[in-house]
């Protein structure tokens, strides 16, 4: 749940979106990270005038949907594991 927080003169409270401070414990082999920088690397490609990140991509995998973004989903983590 964001934390609420006063921000200048009023009393009135905001919802802020905080996610400072919170970690995500996430190992990655060796061969995954490279493949996620590759992933990177195309997407910036795609998008020159926005900065792309790991933790972007990798947030952006969870608004997947449609049929065949699921099953390319589902076929990398057959091949993979």
């Amino acid at each position: 749940m964001p934390r609420k927080a006063k921000r200048g003169i009023t009393s009135v409270t905001k919802n802020l979106n905080i996610t400072t401070g919170r970690s995500f414990s996430l190992r990655l082999t060796d061969n995954e990270k490279i493949a996620l920088a590759a992933l990177v690397r195309d997407v910036q490609d795609e998008l020159p005038s926005k900065r792309v990140t790991m933790s972007r991509v990798l947030r952006a995998t969870t608004y997947l949907e449609g049929s065949q973004a699921m099953r390319a989903l589902v076929k990398a983590v057959r091949e993979t594991w």
